[in-house]
């Protein structure tokens, strides 16, 4: 839901109509409109009075928001799995999210995180630990 929608739930739960909040903050009806339907957003000092006349705070107006920049539902689990796994277990992973990362990175024509992307001569580091724990190529 929008910071718009969030307004206007607000409010609406507030019980108060688009005039009655605009009389509160010193605005027009239409300005209240205008932040409800996303056409414009308060200026700082309109949105702390917003806040205090709606009782809610901006967390509330922006969570919806926050959440679409958050990481991914799944994301904090895998973080929690991978956080479990011992030495082995992530070195495995990290192989994995290398190489990965280098092919996606390759097709966008990019150079990939922490480093560059293996020349077509350079042999592959060893990735895969072999059943003891040591490492084999490839």
């Amino acid at each position: 839901m929008s910071v718009g929608r969030q307004i206007r739930k607000a409010r609406e739960a507030a019980g108060l109509s688009r005039r009655e909040l605009g009389r509160l903050l010193g605005i027009t009806p239409s300005a209240i409109a205008n932040y409800e339907n996303g056409i414009s957003h308060p200026r700082e000092e309109i949105f702390l009075g917003l806040l205090g006349a709606l009782g809610v705070d901006a967390n509330y107006l922006y969570r919806d928001a926050a959440a679409a920049a958050a990481p991914g539902a799944g994301e904090p689990e895998a973080i929690r799995r991978y956080l479990a796994l011992d030495e082995r277990g992530k070195r495995v992973v990290d192989s994995v999210l290398e190489l990965e990362y280098a092919r996606v990175a390759a097709r966008q024509g990019r150079a990939a995180g922490r480093g560059r992307v293996r020349g077509a001569g350079e042999p592959r580091r060893a990735a895969v630990p072999g059943p003891g724990g040591e490492e084999k190529p490839e």
